[in-house]
């Protein structure tokens, strides 16, 4: 894990829903409590969040950047 100022960060490579689910766990949250992640690729963000609602081409013109989204957790 890596301290970043208050926040407790874990690094994981498997998106399934067994390793999210461990992740809750490991910081023991509930299951509706929402977590920070960061993606190697613009387009990784589908894959956990909602994105249908933004302007085609937003996130490619903000990311990579000094920003920081808040998106309805993906499916």
């Amino acid at each position: 894990s890596l301290g970043v100022s208050s926040i407790q960060n874990f690094l994981f490579y498997d998106s399934s829903s067994e390793a999210v689910n461990r992740i809750y766990e490991i910081k023991g949250r509930k299951q509706t409590s929402p977590l920070a992640i960061c993606v190697g690729d613009v387009s990784d963000i589908a894959r956990f969040a909602v994105i249908d609602h933004l302007p085609s081409g937003l996130l490619d013109s903000l990311l990579p950047g000094p920003v920081t989204l808040i998106l309805s957790r993906g499916l």
